[in-house]
């Protein structure tokens, strides 16, 4: 089970970020991680490279990319004008919108082709995953400091 867990994340992960390279955003993996953390809240560089186990020039090198296609807003904080908070813009949460949508709309693509049985099983299945995980500490990220995961919504 864990060997068959193993092989098909990976596979999981590189479909998803092919299918978000496909759109008409061209969303680079790296880019897609930072718009979603920044949904949750803003950040700096430093935390964004901290939480995506980056360098801070690679991700300066992403944000600058972010910037220029207008889906990041850059200011100098209030308290401390050395510090760079960063938010997205209007143009970024539509932007991540519509790839969510577009993400979600390509997922039920694929489980069409399973019938009602298969379909109850991986529901079944993916709850005993979040049920897994749950209980395991995340890993801190600028939008959820105490490591609380985010979990949808249930159906």
């Amino acid at each position: 089970m864990a060997r068959k867990f193993w092989e098909l994340v990976p596979r999981v992960i590189s479909a998803v970020f092919a299918e978000a390279r496909r759109s008409e955003h061209n969303l680079a993996p790296s880019h897609f991680r930072i718009l979603r953390i920044l949904s949750r809240g803003g950040s700096t560089p430093s935390a964004l490279a901290k939480a995506l186990d980056v360098s801070l020039p690679s991700m300066s090198a992403s944000l600058q990319t972010l910037v220029e296609r207008g889906w990041l807003d850059r200011r100098r904080s209030e308290q401390d004008r050395r510090i760079i908070e960063l938010s997205l813009s209007r143009r970024g949460a539509q932007v991540l919108a519509e790839e969510n949508e577009r993400a979600m709309k390509w997922t039920a693509s694929l489980l069409e082709g399973l019938s009602e049985q298969e379909l109850r099983k991986v529901d079944e299945g993916l709850d005993a995953f979040y049920h897994l995980f749950d209980d395991l500490p995340a890993l801190p990220s600028p939008a959820s400091p105490k490591g609380k995961r985010a979990r949808p919504t249930p159906k």
